[in-house]
Formats: C-alpha cells, sequence, structure tokens
C-alpha cells in the first residue's frame, strides 16, 4: 500500500473526512516559485491524491491533535518562526530553516513538521532554550508509517537528551 494510501485508510477509520488532491501542474508551479522540486515521488503521490486534512468547522487535525496542511498552508520553517520575537537571533547560515516546508504540525502548532525536497523529515519547536529541530524520517513514507503507529518518535517526548536536537537559536 502505498503511502498515501495508508494515510487515506486511517483518516477514513478515524472519521477524517477526506480531501482531493492537487493536479500536477499545481505542485510544478509551487515548486517553481519556491525554487525546489520535491524529489519524494510518496510526497508527490499525497499531494495529489489526498494534500492535507480538510477543515471542517475550523478543524482539520485528527483524534491526537495532528494536522496535515494542504500545499497552500505550506511555507518555509524560517518563514514559519519569522514572528516569534528572537528570529532576529536565527543564524542567517541555518539553511535547514530555508530548505524545508512545513506541512503539518501536532498540538496546534507546538511541534512543526517540515519536508524538504530530498523528502526528509525534521520537526521543529519551540521549547526552552530556543527553536530547535530534530530529524524523524528518511522519507515522507517513513514519517506516514510513524504517524500511523503513533510512534513516540515523532513526539517531543522521545528526544532522550537536547543533545539530539539542532539548536537554530538560544533564547
Amino acid at each position: 500500500m502505498r503511502p498515501y494510501e495508508k494515510l487515506r485508510a486511517f483518516w477514513i477509520s478515524k472519521g477524517i473526512d477526506v480531501p482531493r488532491g492537487v493536479d500536477q501542474s499545481e505542485i510544478r508551479f509551487f515548486e517553481k516559485t519556491e525554487g525546489l522540486s520535491f524529489n519524494d515521488s510518496d510526497f508527490k503521490d499525497y499531494l495529489c491524491n489526498l494534500n492535507g486534512m480538510r477543515p471542517i468547522a475550523g478543524h482539520d487535525t485528527d483524534d491526537e491533535l495532528f494536522s496535515f496542511f494542504p500545499m497552500g498552508r505550506f511555507k518555509t520553517a524560517r518563514s514559519n518562526f519569522i514572528d516569534l520575537p528572537q528570529s532576529k537571533q536565527f543564524r542567517s547560515d541555518d539553511l535547514v530553516l530555508d530548505r524545508f516546508y512545513i506541512f503539518a504540525d501536532y498540538c496546534i502548532a507546538s511541534w512543526e513538521y517540515g519536508i524538504n525536497d530530498a523528502g526528509n523529515v525534521r520537526i521543529f519547536g519551540v521549547p526552552e532554550p530556543g527553536l530547535v529541530s530534530w530529524h524523524v524520517a528518511e522519507s515522507f513514507a517513513e514519517f506516514v508509517d510513524l504517524y500511523i503507529a503513533r510512534s513516540p518518535r515523532i513526539y517531543f517526548t522521545d528526544l532522550t537528551s537536547a543533545s539530539e536536537w539542532n539548536l537554530i537559536y538560544h533564547s
């Protein structure tokens, strides 16, 4: 079963209304506009077939408060966190912020999940001492499996030490 098919089946089992995907031309336009190419074919399949969760009555989360965004809500990690008071402390050379696009979140933006053009998935969050990120999955397919299994790896609580964090700024 392909990752988007797993997600669709999982969401249906949870009573989540499954949206339709976007056209390939919309993905190409987004890639051209942003100057990137999503090379993870599973992620592109997901966008073409589901494209996030459908907001109903203002809610677009599952029962665990995970939300998958439609492509129209994607933005870089840098632009996602630019309004933080500490954003002026972002290292300008930290390309993680510019290469990862936020496509999902947990618990109303407590943790945000970004994917890069290679398909690697990182979590971004703002615990003390500041904005951090860490690697979660090598591919969108792996992330989907972790999400469906409710793996502790996709939650902040699984980090055993701050040494796993990529500290982006220190407050």
